[in-house]
């Protein structure tokens, strides 16, 4: 099966409004085919609803970057699955490393989150990866491994067309050092190849974007994007630059 390919932007805790806006209308006018491709912005909480007003009537996608695991109630500070769908936001990330190691969410947190989302009709980006000691230690593909056994019980709940998974090699996020087409590949293969034995059935694990989120830069992504598991790319720092962001999107 064909997949669409996903552009994932995740702008963090970075811009004013000003800048967010500025950037959500030069990022409106990109080009692209909507049948070979998807777009999604996600954006922090206060801009989801200009985010959604700008770039949804252009055929592109809005999400936030995280959710309460909680559905309502006396959780201040907290933003529930809800809400951000109330917003016109379609996407949420659940599990992304800087808020499993910042915030330190452990699987039954992000089991609750993967809930709230199913139940609010959002779409979920799911983040793994390894940290570098992991890797030097290699035990990349054990931890891996774990981290989608252990939320898969509630993670095979989510109908594949609204599930992405996106690995992201911790040591890389931020850092410049991108993985190499050739280590990113061997980890999207190991991750469908789990994939395809918890969906043993049917062929569900054919219809799953897994996507590839560490230091994708406009200079490494067609590179990356030839590989045959590579499904598009989770865009951290380089999605804050519309010049980038756009030749990014233009090496798929």
């Amino acid at each position: 099966m064909n997949l669409k390919t996903c552009i994932v932007a995740n702008w963090k805790m970075n811009l004013n409004i000003q800048e967010a806006e500025h950037l959500l209308h030069e990022i409106s006018h990109i080009q692209f085919d909507t049948k070979k491709m998807d777009i999604t912005i996600c954006v922090p909480f206060p801009y989801l609803v200009l985010a959604t007003s700008i770039l949804k009537p252009k055929g592109i996608h809005v999400g936030a970057q995280d959710c309460s695991a909680h559905a309502f109630g006396a959780f201040t500070g907290e933003v529930s699955a809800a809400m951000i769908h109330s917003c016109g936001a379609e996407y949420v990330i659940i599990g992304h490393s800087e808020r499993r190691m910042q915030h330190h969410e452990t699987p039954m947190l992000l089991s609750q989150k993967i809930i709230q989302a199913l139940e609010a009709g959002l779409h979920i980006i799911f983040c793994i990866g390894e940290s570098a000691l992991e890797r030097a230690h290699n035990t990349q593909f054990e931890v891996i491994s774990q981290q989608l056994t252990e939320v898969w019980p509630v993670l095979k709940q989510v109908p594949v067309d609204r599930l992405i998974l996106a690995y992201e090699p911790v040591w890389a996020i931020g850092t410049g050092n991108s993985a190499t087409p050739d280590i990113a590949q061997e980890m999207h293969a190991h991750i469908k190849n789990i994939l395809l034995n918890q969906y043993t059935s049917e062929s569900k694990d054919q219809s799953i974007n897994v996507l590839y989120g560490g230091s994708c830069t406009p200079e490494n992504a067609s590179a990356l994007f030839k590989m045959a598991d590579i499904d598009g790319a989770l865009i951290g720092g380089a999605s804050l630059k519309s010049k980038s962001f756009i030749n990014i999107v233009n090496a798929v």
